[in-house]
């Protein structure tokens, strides 16, 4: 099953779940890695292009 987390906190504030360490621990394992590799293609993507001078380009 999945639930949205952030909805689920937005309509029941004080709700108290249990969760193993281990399963929270993999969640958040998963969440950085997914977060680095956004971060990553963020920055790839925000790279200027560098062009060659017209010297280099003449040698």
């Amino acid at each position: 099953m999945n639930y949205d987390l952030i909805e689920l906190a937005k309509r029941c504030p004080d709700l108290t779940i249990t969760v193993r360490l281990s399963d929270l621990v993999e969640a958040n394992r998963g969440l950085i890695e997914e977060t680095k590799r956004e971060l990553a293609q963020s920055l790839e993507a925000s790279k200027p292009e560098t062009y060659l001078t017209r010297e280099k380009v003449m040698e």
